[in-house]
């Protein structure tokens, strides 16, 4: 193959401090794939919110996405592999959640379409997150009486949004609860004062089991394939015989992991970089 298969994370790597392409970005990134560059995102993010956020950029590869759980082409959510959590504990988690109040967000597929579930706001973090987001066309609202989801659909995961001090011990008692059905991810919300998230999916949805198969899919070496990222959800991908690229502004344990660490994501260290490895254009 001419080229190697280069697959980078979005938020931090890929995107600038506002979660945006620069124009440069966009420009790189139209030429990259106008030329054949073997080129995906493996993301946190859902299918459609990297299809927003990459706008009028199409990629010619399969998509990774909600960290691994989904695997799609650019032009539809329908799964080429999907790692969805099983419906029986997932039915009694989310009746669990509803007896103590909170108001979990589902993110689905339903045989047709990829969008994100919710009751509405219940707590001021749900509230910020819902007016932060409630313009983005993947966001369905649901009444109380439409509410879980089908048991025909697939939850790709479950959000909770509250306090620090409400989520931290929650998502230990989960963890005991439902110890090898589901991953927890835990996270501090930057966008809030004192709001906090906790992202529950299939145990086995993760970037790097989700790039494995993409790359088989693909006929990619192991050799073949080259990684970027910047926080902790990469570091699976980091821990493979892949080369393993972390951004100058990456954790500490990212950096460590890393075959080599370029510049800073706002200085799009990865489009350049990817343009100089392949010869498309020199950059510096």
């Amino acid at each position: 193959m001419p080229h190697p298969l280069f697959v980078s994370d979005l938020d931090g790597t890929l995107l600038h401090a506002d979660g945006r392409l620069s124009p440069f970005g966009v420009e790189s990134l139209a030429e990259l794939t106008a030329r054949g560059v073997p080129f995906t995102i493996a993301s946190g993010r859902s299918f459609s919110s990297i299809r927003r956020v990459l706008g009028t950029t199409r990629l010619h590869l399969p998509l990774i996405s909600s960290d691994g759980a989904l695997i799609s082409s650019f032009d539809s959510p329908a799964p080429l592999h999907l790692f969805a959590m099983e419906v029986d504990p997932l039915t009694e988690l989310v009746a669990l959640l509803g007896e103590q109040g909170l108001s979990p967000l589902l993110d689905v597929w339903d045989g047709k379409e990829n969008y994100l579930l919710s009751q509405g706001p219940k707590n001021p973090v749900e509230a910020w997150f819902h007016d932060s987001r409630g313009d983005e066309e993947f966001y369905r609202w649901r009444h109380e009486a439409d509410w879980p989801v089908p048991r025909d659909a697939q939850t790709i995961s479950v959000t909770l949004l509250d306090r620090p001090e409400w989520l931290e011990p929650l998502k230990e008692d989960l963890e005991e609860r439902y110890f090898g059905e589901f991953k927890f991810d835990y996270l501090v919300l930057k966008g809030v004062e004192d709001g906090a998230a906790l992202w529950i999916q299939h145990r086995d949805a993760r970037k790097e089991k989700a790039l494995e198969l993409l790359a088989q899919m693909l006929g990619y070496k192991d050799s073949e394939v080259v990684v970027f990222g910047d926080e902790m959800n990469d570091l699976g991908m980091f821990g493979r015989e892949w080369h393993a690229v972390a951004v100058e502004n990456a954790c500490e344990a990212v950096k460590d992991k890393a075959s080599e660490v370029i510049g800073h994501h706002c200085e799009d260290s990865v489009l350049r970089y990817i343009l100089k490895s392949t010869g498309v254009r020199s950059c510096s």
